[in-house]
């Protein structure tokens, strides 16, 4: 409640509805670890916060969003979105990824490209202090959109959830890097991809006498699983990929380098360059080395 009332958040979207289970099936509310309490469950269904937040609970109405672009508005010359949305998918858990296993794709779920533009189109205004009338955003803000769900295909190493996963947040990083070449520029935008930890320590199949895997997935074409194994069901501390392109995104590897891997290069095919993840926070708001 208090993000609602006293936060400086303009967005919110997840999954964690407590009416729908992780099949997208209806059923009594259930409040767990990761979903609203009861007590904000019901301030929201009451419309507690309805003056300054809109709530959406459908893929619909969150395609709708994504589909208001910042080159559209009302007849009136106002903006075609809301001052400010919370949305929850009609899941329990995550959007896809906790339904029963080999169930098809929840068609009630939203994909994370939708969610993600839906937000960008939302904060390509500003919301105006002490009324409801938006104006175009020339402050900038920071969007985290986060494929959360790969953790938990790759705590159960269950490939098949991962690829989903991944697919699913590729195609989130392409929707909104065309979003940024539409309605922004690289000269003032920043995108980032990375992850805050590695899960499962997915290589190929083969280790040596010492347990260490000898190779990275065996690629076998589209549309086909690699040949991969899991080393972990837990998180590790290896290094993870990290992707950057506009304003500042140089600064990772002139200013930041900290050291060179050979191993985990020969391993990803790259020079072996590594960075401490202290350099995303401080590329990200313009800070020195």
């Amino acid at each position: 409640a208090e993000m609602f009332l006293d936060g400086n958040l303009d967005v919110i979207i997840g999954a964690g509805h407590p009416e729908f289970n992780d099949d997208g099936q209806r059923r009594e509310a259930v409040f767990e670890k990761y979903g609203p309490s009861e007590e904000l469950w019901g301030k929201i269904r009451a419309g507690f916060f309805s003056e300054q937040w809109t709530f959406a609970e459908s893929r619909e109405s969150i395609q709708a969003i994504a589909e208001r672009t910042p080159d559209r508005f009302e007849a009136s010359g106002a903006p075609h979105v809301p001052l400010r949305l919370l949305a929850l998918a009609p899941t329990a858990n995550s959007f896809q990824c906790h339904r029963k296993a080999g169930s098809p794709l929840l068609t009630s779920s939203p994909t994370l490209a939708q969610t993600a533009l839906a937000a960008l189109n939302i904060l390509a205004f500003n919301p105006q202090k002490g009324n409801d009338s938006l104006t175009p955003n020339t402050g900038g803000f920071f969007l985290l959109v986060e494929g959360g769900a790969v953790d938990a295909a790759n705590d159960a190493n269950d490939l098949v959830r991962c690829v989903e996963e991944m697919a699913d947040f590729n195609q989130a990083v392409a929707a909104v890097c065309d979003w940024v070449e539409k309605y922004s520029s690289w000269e003032k935008t920043l995108v980032i991809v990375t992850a805050d930890h590695d899960n499962g320590a997915i290589y190929g199949p083969e280790a040596g006498a010492d347990g260490i895997p000898k190779t990275a997935p065996i690629y076998q074409g589209k549309g086909i699983l690699p040949v991969a194994k899991y080393y972990s069901d837990d998180h590790t501390k290896q290094l993870v990929p990290i992707y950057a392109r506009g304003i500042g995104a140089e600064r990772l590897v002139h200013e930041f380098t900290d050291g060179i891997d050979e191993k985990m290069g020969t391993f990803w095919n790259y020079d072996g360059r590594f960075i401490d993840n202290t350099a995303v926070f401080k590329v990200m708001t313009g800070q020195k080395q």
